[in-house]
């Protein structure tokens, strides 16, 4: 016997529908790279753990709802190649903080927070939007994609004379929302001196679904 027996009508058609919809964010992550230079692995080490315990205490007082985390943390040799030689000139150690569920009106207090506290040791790794209606928006989407893939099928039948029958199989791939990504900054995040317009824009969704339809 087989192993690719298919349990399908034998005349099928099979489509794909895609739909989309937008979505106003009002929640952000936002990651907050922290950075020390040193002469030896100890001292960098406690200096950027300095500036972390500076830092933290900032973003929960301008976002007090946000749930924070130490995402990661690194201790590496600062190896650089002078005169056709590598020379050890001090040691780099980082530490990255992120808060989310910050509200999208918090996010520029956040980020003017974590500029005050940590100095030219902070920088602004970038913000990711989130929006608490995703559930209702998928739907729509959704509705759409099938009406599209409903269309295309029966077009497709009419052409080959064909009725168009009962759904015999629905795939569904939902596309993660594409969100506004916020510019990053090579210098150092001390170089802002105000609350940055952080503006969310939209979100957008997107479902797919590949929908096998009977073909009488």
């Amino acid at each position: 016997m087989s192993p690719n027996i298919s349990t399908a009508p034998a005349n099928t058609i099979t489509v794909r529908g895609t739909g989309f919809a937008m979505s106003a964010p009002d929640k952000a992550t936002v990651y907050i790279p922290l950075e020390a230079r040193a002469d030896n692995a100890a001292a960098v080490y406690e200096n950027v753990s300095k500036v972390a315990q500076q830092v933290v205490p900032e973003i929960s007082s301008a976002a007090p709802t946000a749930r924070i985390s130490t995402a990661s943390i690194a201790l590496n040799a600062d190896v650089q190649w002078i005169d056709n030689s590598s020379v050890l000139a001090g040691y780099i150690s980082n530490v990255t903080v992120t808060a989310t569920d910050v509200p999208l009106t918090g996010v520029s207090q956040v980020l003017s927070a974590v500029v005050r506290a940590g100095g030219d040791s902070a920088r602004i790794g970038g913000i990711e939007y989130f929006s608490s209606s995703v559930g209702d928006v998928l739907s729509q989407a959704r509705e759409e994609a099938f009406e599209d893939a409903l269309r295309k099928a029966e077009q497709l039948a009419g052409l080959a004379q064909k009725t168009l029958g009962g759904v015999v199989r629905i795939i569904e791939d939902v596309e993660p929302s594409s969100p506004t990504p916020f510019a990053r900054e090579s210098k150092t995040a001390a170089s802002y001196s105000a609350d940055m317009p952080v503006l969310g824009g939209e979100l957008t969704h997107s479902v797919d679904l590949q929908i096998e339809f009977e073909l009488l």
